[in-house]
């Protein structure tokens, strides 16, 4: 209401009194000189309370931080967002949410808690008479013994040594060799030296045999492709994997021997397979059979007699000069018989299904149970350097051209699958990721309850992505969108100025990542190759809260 100099609204009344001196107005009359002057008083004493107490909320607000244990890992501050604003407000799909951080999906918040956490927990030197810098690692393959609770790494250091070492941790994941030494009086940690390929080119572990198969790219007649068996411990002081004390042999026998046939890598089989490992060559693939018979895996062969020889014609595969641009239809079969640099079991059916990437942007999708022209492929937006099966029906594609995409494989269309015209439409990109040109370079995939207990990931996508890039870094992806998640300990290497880049490289990369969870280990720990060193980085324990 209106307020007029000289009068008093009486708001029962609804009505204006002219303020009167004490003398003239009725007893107890408020708009009586003494009772307007002290009601107002009162008010504006009111009015000063007020204003000191937003002042006061005010200055308190500026000295109160929120604590990073609220972002860092998001899962706490989404549960609390959610217990604070609803179930709207809590971990909901992943975007900016002014004044309170980011907004994340249950699946991703438990990526993202994992990747938050990683902390280096020391290095294994499978070289300590070389300085780390002289060199990389250029094959990684870490696995566990559960019966002694060690863990065991094979490495090459620039495609010539490969040595074997046990790796000991303590209870919070360090690796910790003199408390290993004390708890395992009988096992010997010094570093192994293995007999090996000049070249070598991957190392993969194939459990069911107990064998580590080794590839090697130096062009030979017979495929460079062999295994390690070390031999079981069986006295309860022995671990359960005793290195170097083994059988080996260095090269498998083909029944059609072939010229310069390059090794590029390897993958072993799951248990249920028919065959022990799949390889990759400049020539097609290669199937290790339980015989130990390495047999081609695509069918067209050819008999050459070599100029000049006296020596038995050779068989070898019969391959047609594919060009890698231009029009042509490249069907899932030509690309099964060019170069291959990467392959993967699918996990839908790992003893039938081969995914196989390389030199051509076409990734055949190999099923051993039809004829080659019944394969299917897909088609990636650069060449493929490194393929992983993911779930039972994706395929994690990345090549240079900075090229990394989640596939699906039911979303393929029949009609044009088996020689894909146009790029495959992923159903998630990988927007940072940064490979202008390596073929050599690191990923590793882990997925489902590895990354986070619960987290519910059959059919969600749940999962993370470890990626060398073309700078000397290493970077962690969700696999639900593609998105980089902040790991702090992570996005500090940098091997940029590694002299194993290559020759006429700019920077050095990062060769070799691998997923791997040590015995006793409840979550998976990533085990990179910084130069000469194989480092450990895992989540945080509960002793450091």
């Amino acid at each position: 209401m209106r307020q007029i100099p000289g009068f008093y609204y009486d708001a029962e009344r609804r009505r204006y009194f002219k303020i009167e001196a004490d003398q003239t107005a009725p007893e107890n009359a408020a708009w009586s000189a003494d009772n307007v002057k002290r009601r107002r008083k009162k008010e504006a004493d009111r009015a000063a309370r007020r204003q000191a107490e937003r002042r006061r909320q005010a200055a308190f607000a500026k000295a109160v931080k929120r604590s990073a244990a609220l972002d860092e890992p998001p899962l706490v501050g989404g549960l609390i967002r959610r217990e604070l604003f609803g179930a709207s407000h809590g971990l909901a799909r992943r975007r900016e949410c002014p004044g309170r951080g980011e907004r994340v999906d249950v699946p991703g918040a438990a990526a993202m808690m994992w990747a938050g956490g990683l902390k280096m927990r020391g290095s294994v030197r499978l070289w300590p008479e070389v300085s780390e810098n002289k060199g990389a690692v250029s094959a990684l393959w870490v696995g566990g013994d559960g019966k002694s609770g060690l863990g065991v790494v094979y490495a090459a250091r620039n495609d010539k040594v490969v040595r074997s070492s046990y790796i000991a941790t303590d209870r919070n994941g360090e690796i910790n060799t003199h408390l290993a030494m004390a708890e395992h009086p009988g096992v010997v940690f010094d570093t192994v030296q293995e007999p090996c390929f000049p070249q070598v080119s991957s190392l993969s572990y194939h459990a069911s045999s107990g064998r580590m198969f080794m590839t090697s790219r130096q062009p030979t007649m017979y495929p460079g492709i062999g295994f390690l068996k070390p031999r079981k411990g069986e006295g309860p002081t022995e671990p359960g994997w005793i290195l170097g004390d083994l059988g080996y042999s260095l090269y498998g026998t083909t029944e059609r021997p072939s010229r310069n046939c390059v090794v590029n890598t390897c993958v072993a089989a799951p248990a249920n397979a028919r065959l022990a490992c799949a390889a990759g060559t400049n020539m097609g693939i290669l199937r290790w059979m339980d015989n130990d018979l390495v047999h081609w895996l695509t069918a067209g062969w050819k008999r050459r007699k070599c100029k000049g020889s006296s020596h038995k014609p050779l068989e070898e595969p019969e391959v047609e000069e594919v060009e890698t641009t231009g029009s042509e239809d490249i069907t899932a079969a030509k690309a099964a018989q060019g170069e291959i640099l990467a392959l993967d079991f699918l996990p839908l059916n790992p003893a039938e299904i081969i995914v196989a990437g390389g030199r051509l942007s076409t990734v055949p999708i190999i099923d051993l149970r039809v004829p080659e022209a019944e394969w299917t492929a897909l088609r990636h937006t650069s060449s493929v350097a490194n393929l992983r099966a993911v779930g039972g029906y994706q395929v994690l594609a990345a090549g240079p051209k900075n090229a990394m995409a989640l596939y699906d494989l039911r979303f393929l269309r029949k009609e044009e699958d088996k020689a894909p015209k146009a790029e495959t439409v992923p159903i998630v990109r990988f927007a940072e990721y940064k490979n202008d040109a390596h073929m050599a370079i690191g990923l590793d995939v882990a997925v489902g309850p590895e990354v986070g207990i619960g987290c519910g990931w059959e059919g969600s996508g749940a999962g993370v992505v470890a990626a060398a890039h073309d700078d000397g870094r290493v970077a962690i992806y969700s696999l639900k969108d593609g998105m980089r998640l902040k790991s702090p300990a992570v996005d500090a290497i940098d091997v940029s100025l590694d002299p194993g880049g290559g020759p006429g490289s700019k920077h050095g990369v990062v060769k070799c990542l691998k997923f791997a969870t040590m015995p006793g280990d409840g979550q998976p720990s990533l085990f990179v190759g910084e130069r000469t060193l194989v480092n450990k980085y895992s989540l945080w324990e509960v002793d450091e809260w």
